[in-house]
């Protein structure tokens, strides 16, 4: 979950400045937007082939959703990271 939250403050700083610089270089504006674009696309791909899921077995599945959100409502971290 940390990963996560450096990796979005990271991106929400470096892209526009990403951007500021592709704009006025000799791409222009419809270069550079699909050069971000490709960037994005890259990285949700990579996102997404490292993501590997957990298996739980059956016994310990839980059918309801509310047992579920009690569940996680009661992990401080992940409540302070998701309010945050």
């Amino acid at each position: 979950m940390g990963i996560v939250a450096t990796g979005s403050g990271a991106g929400g700083a470096l892209q526009p400045m990403m951007l500021n610089k592709l704009f006025y270089s000799s791409l222009g504006f419809n270069n550079a937007v699909r050069v971000s674009a490709a960037f994005n696309a890259v990285l949700l791909f990579l996102g997404v082939a490292l993501m590997r899921t957990r298996d739980m077995p059956q016994s310990n599945v839980e059918r309801s959703i509310f047992r579920n959100f009690k569940r996680y409502a009661r992990d401080a971290p992940y409540v302070c990271t998701v309010l945050g």
